[in-house]
């Protein structure tokens, strides 16, 4: 909604009515101006924070799915079985690094974007429990290290040749490993996804914030054409 629309350029202080010429018309238009001027300027104030709830919403969206992705990655970690070829469990660990990432990059942007601030919050908490995931536990985090996986500057990492070397040498450790992890980014993610987890919670208040703010901008609407 533009409220310039409905008022036009008719409560500008230099407006003339086109229905009388006579002083006390052009005094009732100017004593008129500056609610006018109001109302617009609440307007330009609610579309900014539309704008704002609009781009936090898109940005949860895209920061659940990709969450859900990390989830079926780790899933398909705890999965793996010594049926499971070398190639298959670096296809399954390629998996989950790449979603990893993206999901941590996804995070940082949505933490950044202009708006709630709770929902900003939000967003490093999910970038939080998922670093966490990986790097609270020192003896997960050091059997990560030595199959060739590390976490650092907020992304997971992987020395192919460590990994190589590490699957040559005992594969059910690797796979192990592996299954641990997994589990553990699992049980991470699944906390996020939840209704009542960082991402339902976000999401849900967005969406109840978006309904108040058409709520309001309709009320602005209806107060303009009734001035």
């Amino acid at each position: 909604m533009n409220i310039t629309n409905l008022f036009g350029s008719g409560f500008s202080t230099s407006w003339k009515s086109p229905f009388s010429s006579s002083s006390g018309a052009s005094e009732s238009v100017k004593e008129l101006s500056p609610l006018a001027l109001a109302v617009q300027r609440a307007d330009k104030r609610i579309q900014t924070e539309v704008d704002a709830n609009t781009a936090q919403l898109s940005s949860f969206g895209k920061l659940k799915s990709a969450v859900s992705d990390v989830q079926i990655a780790a899933k398909a970690l705890t999965d793996l079985s010594g049926n499971d070829s070398g190639a298959a469990v670096k296809t399954a660990l390629g998996n989950l690094v790449s979603a990893f990432n993206a999901t941590s990059g996804i995070a940082k942007a949505t933490a950044a974007l202009p708006g709630a601030t709770d929902a900003s919050q939000s967003a490093h908490r999910v970038a939080r429990d998922l670093h966490h995931a990986v790097s609270d536990d020192s003896q997960i985090s050091n059997a990560f290290k030595e199959i060739g996986v590390k976490f650092h500057a907020d992304s997971l990492q992987v020395d192919v040749k460590k990994l190589d070397a590490a699957l040559m040498a005992d594969p059910d450790r690797v796979r192990a490993v592996l299954a641990e992890v997994g589990q553990q980014i699992h049980t991470t993610t699944s906390a996020e996804l939840d209704a009542s987890g960082n991402l339902g919670g976000s999401l849900n208040s967005l969406s109840q914030l978006a309904k108040v703010l058409e709520s309001q901008q309709s009320a602005l609407q209806s107060a303009a054409q009734a001035t």
